[in-house]
């Protein structure tokens, strides 16, 4: 049997190649790929969700926050 440099590794004797899936599409990228997203599309749309997620969670720290100042001031600050 003759080995040649384009041999691609197998993925446990289904005789498929080392591939990952894209987060967004599902399509096959290169296992090497991280984060393991399409070129185009698939990448502007991560995009949009990391900065969508960031903004979510920023505005329920700011939440957060403020209610746990509003109990302070209630408890502490607001003679009775």
């Amino acid at each position: 049997m003759i080995e040649t440099s384009t041999k691609k590794k197998k993925v446990g004797g289904l005789g498929l190649p080392a591939h990952k899936h894209c987060v967004i599409c599902g399509g096959v990228v290169p296992p090497d790929k991280n984060p393991p997203v399409c070129e185009g599309q698939c990448e502007e749309e991560l995009i949009k969700r990391e900065k969508r997620s960031k903004t979510f969670n920023l505005v329920w720290m700011m939440m957060i926050f403020g209610l746990l100042a509003l109990m302070f001031i209630s408890f502490y600050v607001v003679p009775r």
